[in-house]
C-alpha cells in the first residue's frame, strides 16, 4: 500500500517514542493533521465548565444510586451483573472516578493535572510512615495505543512527585505489563527487578483495562484475578486508579436516567437542569421516543464507536457498526453538525469535530479534538491540534 507523507511539516517531529500509534505500516497518512484548529479562551473555559459541571451532577447521581438504594442498585437498568455488584456498593473511595473524559459535538446553532490523583493519595494517613510507597501503571503491551499513553503517564506523573514531594514520601514508580501483575489474597504484587525471586507489593495500581472486562479476568487455575483486584481495593489493600465504582459513570444508560430526571423534574438542581438541558442530548433505554426521528444507539459499554448505528426517521439503518456481544443499548437523539476541514498528509479531509475534556479529581483540564471523516468518531478519528487563538 502507498503510503502518504507530506514533507516538511510538524508531523516529522512528532516523537514516534512517545506517540508511536499516530503511524503504522498499514495507514495510508498519520493520524494528526497538519492543520490546527484556533480556540479562544473563552470558548475553552465553557467546554471546562461544561465538563467539570456535567461530571459533577453525574457524579452526585451516581453516589445516589450506590448509597441511597438499601443495598440494591437497579443492575437490570445498568446490566453490571451481580458479580460487580458488591464491588461497587462496597467502593468508598473520595471520588467516583479520578480521572474522566467527556466528549461533545457542536451542533450547527453554534501535566501536572494528571499527577493530581497520585498527589492526594500519597497524602493519605496510611502511608505517612511507610519506607516507599510502591506505584504501578500497568496496560497490555501488545495494545500499542494503551501502551504508549501508560508509558507517558508513568513518565510524567513521576517527574511531578519526584519535584514536589521526594524530601516528604519517599515512592517508585513502575510500567509493567497487565500480564506482569500478581494478585495474591493480601495484595497486588510486580515482579522486584533487583532481587527476581521476590515480589514487591504495590500500594497504587494505574491500569488502562476496562472494568467490565476486568472482572472476568481468571488465571489459569480459576483464581478469580479480577474479581480479588476489586475487592483487595475497597478493603483499602491497593489504591485502584480509577476505583471501582468508576464503572457507574462510564455505564452510558446512566445518560438515560439522568435524562428521565430532568424530564420528570426529580433529583436535579434548577443549575443542573439549566446544565442537562442545554448539553445532554435527548437519551433513552427504548427507541420509541425517538420514532420518527433521526437518532443513535449505542452499546452501554461501547468504545471508538464500535457498536454504533445511525437510524434514519424511516427506520432504516444508514451507517452501522460492527455489533458488540451480549450489550445493552441506549438511543440518543442524533445532533448534527457542520462539516470541516482539515489538511492531512493525503490533503484536505472533511469530517467533524468531537470536543474532548478531561475532568481530574473534579477539575476539568485541557481540551482536545478529534476529525471523522464520517458521523462517527472511531479508531480512524484524525487527531487535530488545537491552539490558542490570539
Amino acid at each position: 500500500m502507498y503510503k502518504h507523507r507530506k514533507p516538511d511539516t510538524w508531523l516529522d517531529k512528532i516523537d514516534l517514542n512517545i506517540m508511536p500509534y499516530v503511524d503504522a505500516p498499514e495507514w495510508k497518512n498519520r493520524y494528526p493533521t497538519i492543520s490546527a484548529l484556533l480556540m479562544s479562551n473563552a470558548n475553552k473555559r465553557e467546554l471546562q465548565r461544561i465538563s467539570a459541571g456535567l461530571t459533577a451532577a453525574l457524579s452526585r447521581l451516581a453516589e445516589a444510586l450506590r448509597t441511597n438504594n438499601n443495598g440494591a442498585m437497579p443492575f437490570n437498568l445498568f446490566n453490571m451483573t451481580d458479580k460487580l455488584t458488591p464491588y461497587i456498593l462496597a467502593d468508598n473511595s473520595d471520588h467516583v472516578s479520578y480521572i474522566s473524559r467527556l466528549d461533545f459535538v457542536k451542533n450547527t446553532d453554534g501535566c501536572y493535572k494528571l499527577a493530581e490523583p497520585f498527589l492526594k493519595l500519597l497524602e493519605q494517613p496510611k502511608y505517612a510512615d511507610k519506607d516507599v510507597v510502591r506505584i504501578a501503571f500497568a496496560a497490555d503491551k501488545s495494545y500499542s495505543e494503551d501502551w504508549a499513553n501508560a508509558k507517558f503517564l508513568f513518565e510524567r506523573v513521576q517527574k511531578v512527585l519526584r519535584e514536589r514531594i521526594l524530601s516528604k514520601q519517599p515512592f517508585v514508580c513502575r510500567l509493567v505489563g497487565l500480564d506482569e501483575l500478581i494478585v495474591h489474597d493480601d495484595g497486588v504484587y510486580i515482579p522486584n527487578e533487583i532481587f527476581k525471586s521476590k515480589e514487591d507489593k504495590l500500594d497504587i495500581l494505574y491500569r488502562l483495562h476496562p472494568l467490565e472486562l476486568l472482572m472476568d479476568d481468571e488465571s489459569e487455575d480459576g483464581y478469580p484475578v479480577g474479581l480479588k483486584l476489586m475487592e483487595l481495593a475497597n478493603f483499602g489493600a491497593v489504591d485502584l486508579v480509577n476505583p471501582v465504582k468508576s464503572i457507574v459513570l462510564q455505564n452510558k444508560a446512566l445518560l438515560a436516567l439522568a435524562w428521565y430526571l430532568y424530564q420528570h423534574r426529580l433529583f436535579w438542581t434548577p443549575q443542573e437542569e439549566e446544565l442537562l438541558a442545554a448539553h445532554l442530548t435527548p437519551t433513552y433505554l427504548d427507541s420509541k421516543p425517538l420514532a420518527g426521528q433521526r437518532y443513535i444507539k449505542k452499546p452501554i459499554f461501547g468504545r471508538e464507536g464500535a457498536g454504533i448505528a445511525i437510524v434514519e426517521p424511516d427506520g432504516a439503518l444508514s451507517y452501522e457498526a460492527e455489533e458488540c456481544d451480549d450489550c445493552d443499548l441506549i438511543y440518543q437523539q442524533f445532533v448534527p453538525s457542520a462539516d470541516v476541514q482539515q489538511e492531512t498528509d493525503n490533503g484536505e479531509a472533511t469530517g467533524k469535530y468531537t470536543y474532548s475534556c478531561f475532568v481530574i479529581n473534579g477539575k476539568a483540564s485541557e481540551t482536545f479534538v478529534r476529525l471523522q471523516p464520517g458521523e462517527i468518531t472511531g479508531v480512524e478519528a484524525y487527531f487535530v491540534p488545537v491552539l490558542d487563538e490570539i
